[in-house]
């Protein structure tokens, strides 16, 4: 009879399970010195090898010949169990079994001597589903258990399992298996079975298995028995109803390029061969997730979307700052979240596709509030006053000039050199200009937390020469502003911009408060600036 590969290459001694070392070497070591203890909590992800070890451990400490504390697999002992025929180990679902009579009988059976082997074992799956008279009836023989009983917890939720009984436990947490530990067994696997398996193919599965061994070689056996030509990295995209990369890359190339036409094209596209909206979204998730990780960090640690390699992770990241991409994170979560419950669930896809490509369509300040689109906004009147700004001609007096009149020359504005050496802004009256007042707010916003710099644009600011006055009027932003962290952070960065000596004084009144000339001259600009892309 045809066994799936998850239970026929199910390891059988503790030297063949993959990954888990710490845990397998500490198993042994007990079993080979006859100091094993009689309780045992395992936890961990699914998939993970704690039902696998459970019974490697009911074998080992039930061997007639066990070898270095693995167990020989040739006894009558090993074998029996092994094969379910030994009663003496009972492997119990508590998900199916919350209720408290079938631990009383439990606990009247495990007192009896066994028949067939040394121990008794109890191997109890999803501890952490029995009830609360299921574990306190447990706790009785956990606290005194009779010499020939081992029990062996398994939960993939230890924070669900009372303290009272872990307290009596040895409790071994399983890691998720590494890509490469994945990637290796899946390989044995394939040159074993006879499979043709390409090694960019295990290692995709290897990420979508999430450190999981059985959902890996699940993954690998659904791929295996669907072509006839082996495993492909097609094969694996196909099967598992992803987009694919191609895809992804053309749906956030046109997000970096704010070019949503193009974007919606890839995804319908995807949509009409049959990927599911929501796993497209799940899929974009995963990519833009390593894109903000290569982004913070320089590498890609933990990659979750398989079809994405470094130099796709380098030219994408380049098109997004990581508070961007971040952002987008958020958004995509939120999309995630709403697709579970709306009935049009393309629709959803297509509205956080449209919200990706246009930051910039709403603006909310506050602070609680989503700032993404006041930073995207940011982003890109910083990149125009680098490479200069060229106004538009937008209104209707311009357009009724006579055609006769000589066209004045167009403004240039540049960005505003520091000078650590002497303090000399610009100023306009009693203020600093607005170039000099947008690179103090820039060069905050790069050294600290963006939502500090967006304190300041409720903020109203005047200059004497040699102090800045920072007038905060709303409560929590002066708050924010007047703390010992954030006042000595605003002092270095206005010494930097406006020179040495420089003075910071934060306030919430002033009999002179002056309007915000940064963001009249934002307003000003939001329309009549183009910003030339390369």
């Amino acid at each position: 009879m045809y066994q799936a590969l998850y239970r026929k290459w199910r390891p059988q001694s503790f030297s063949e399970v993959v990954g888990q070392s710490h845990i397998t070497d500490t198993l042994r070591a007990q079993v080979a010195s006859g100091r094993f203890s009689h309780a045992y909590l395992f936890s961990g992800s699914r998939g993970t090898g704690k039902t696998t070890c459970a019974k490697i451990l009911a074998k080992a400490v039930n061997c007639e010949h066990p070898i270095n504390g693995d167990p020989c697999n040739e006894c009558a002992s090993c074998r029996g169990i092994t094969d379910g025929s030994i009663l003496d180990v009972l492997e119990i679902d508590a998900a199916s079994q919350t209720g408290v009579d079938g631990v009383r009988d439990l606990k009247e059976e495990a007192f009896y001597s066994p028949a067939s082997v040394k121990y008794r074992v109890y191997i109890i799956d999803e501890i952490h589903m029995f009830s609360t008279s299921a574990f306190n009836a447990l706790l009785k023989i956990l606290e005194e258990p009779p010499a020939h009983v081992l029990f062996v917890l398994a939960t993939t939720e230890p924070n669900k399992v009372p303290a009272t009984v872990a307290s009596r436990c040895q409790r071994f947490s399983f890691r998720r298996m590494s890509e490469d530990d994945l990637t290796g067994q899946l390989m044995r696997v394939s040159a074993s079975e006879g499979i043709k398996t390409d090694r960019t193919a295990a290692e995709y599965i290897a990420r979508l298995a999430d450190g999981g061994m059985r959902d890996a070689l699940s993954i690998f056996e659904q791929c295996a028995t669907s072509s006839t030509d082996g495993v492909t990295p097609e094969t694996v995209l196909d099967v598992c109803g992803l987009a694919g990369g191609e895809t992804m890359r053309k749906i956030i190339s046109a997000i970096g390029c704010g070019n949503a036409a193009d974007a919606l094209a890839a995804f319908s596209d995807a949509y009409s061969t049959g990927r599911d909206a929501s796993s497209v979204i799940n899929e974009l998730s995963g990519a833009m997730r390593d894109l903000a990780v290569f982004a913070s960090t320089g590498s890609p640690l933990g990659a979750a979307y398989p079809a994405f390699s470094v130099d796709d992770l380098k030219t994408l990241s380049a098109n997004f700052s990581a508070q961007r991409l971040l952002d987008m994170l958020a958004i995509l979560g939120e999309s995630g979240a709403r697709m579970a419950f709306n009935p049009r669930p393309r629709t959803e896809a297509e509205y956080c596709i449209m919200r990706l490509c246009c930051p910039t369509s709403t603006v909310s300040v506050g602070e609680c509030g989503d700032n993404s689109a006041l930073i995207a906004r940011i982003d890109r009147l910083e990149a125009a006053v680098a490479k200069g700004i060229r106004p538009t001609e937008s209104t209707p007096a311009t357009a009724s000039k006579s055609k006769t009149e000589k066209p004045q020359a167009k403004p240039v504005a540049e960005t505003p050199t520091p000078n650590t050496e002497t303090a000399a802004p610009a100023d306009n009256g009693d203020n600093l200009s607005p170039g000099v007042w947008a690179q103090f707010v820039s060069a905050v916003r790069k050294a600290a937390n963006p939502m500090l710099s967006s304190f300041l644009f409720s903020a109203a600011h005047s200059w004497n020469g040699s102090t800045l006055k920072i007038i905060a009027t709303n409560p929590g932003a002066y708050a924010t502003l007047h703390t010992q962290e954030n006042s000595d952070l605003l002092h270095k960065v206005a010494q930097s911009v406006l020179g040495e000596g420089t003075n910071i004084l934060i306030t919430n009144t002033d009999d002179t408060v002056h309007t915000d000339p940064l963001a009249d001259h934002l307003k000003s600009l939001s329309g009549k600036i183009e910003i030339i892309t390369k």
